[in-house]
């Protein structure tokens, strides 16, 4: 349905693709050492999802966005807000803030792509794996409620890692 949202074409860098928001979010925290450690993954593999050579499977991806503050719709994808915020914090004056309430519809069909998918392909995913892929997806497409088939799948694969 669309280029997937975290890897970018080989040998052609996308100066506003996700290893470039990667690299400034890592910039803004210290570095690709400090991130590494915080979100306890070497340093090695930290600087391959800089390079585009690999891409952080779901729980890192997870660990980053919590780690820096930073929003998962927007390290994925770059549409949004870059920060991500806080339980309970108040939105600065003017920002447009995402409805909180939760879209059961969404979820109930996130689940269902999940299971189709999973089924299909005889595979089973830890529950908090799971649990972290549902929430990742749906921070992904509960503004546009429009789920893309080529960014379940990939992150599907991810969540395997």
């Amino acid at each position: 349905m669309g280029q997937n949202p975290l890897r970018s074409i080989p040998g052609k860098p996308d100066p506003d693709g996700f290893a470039a928001r990667l690299r400034s979010v890592i910039a803004a925290h210290g570095g690709a050492s400090a991130l590494a450690r915080v979100i306890a993954r070497s340093e090695g593999a930290v600087r391959k999802w800089l390079r585009a050579e690999s891409e952080p499977n779901v729980t890192d991806l997870r660990a980053i966005c919590e780690a820096t503050a930073t929003s998962v719709r927007w390290l994925v994808t770059g549409a949004g807000e870059r920060a991500a915020l806080a339980l309970g914090e108040t939105p600065p004056r003017g920002a447009v803030v995402e409805d909180l309430r939760p879209d059961y519809a969404l979820l109930e069909s996130l689940l269902e792509r999940v299971d189709e998918e999973l089924a299909g392909t005889h595979l089973l995913i830890a529950a908090t794996k799971r649990s972290a892929l549902i929430v990742t997806l749906y921070q992904l497409f509960h503004l546009t409620k429009k789920i893309d088939s080529e960014a379940v799948t990939r992150l599907i694969k991810l969540a395997r890692a």
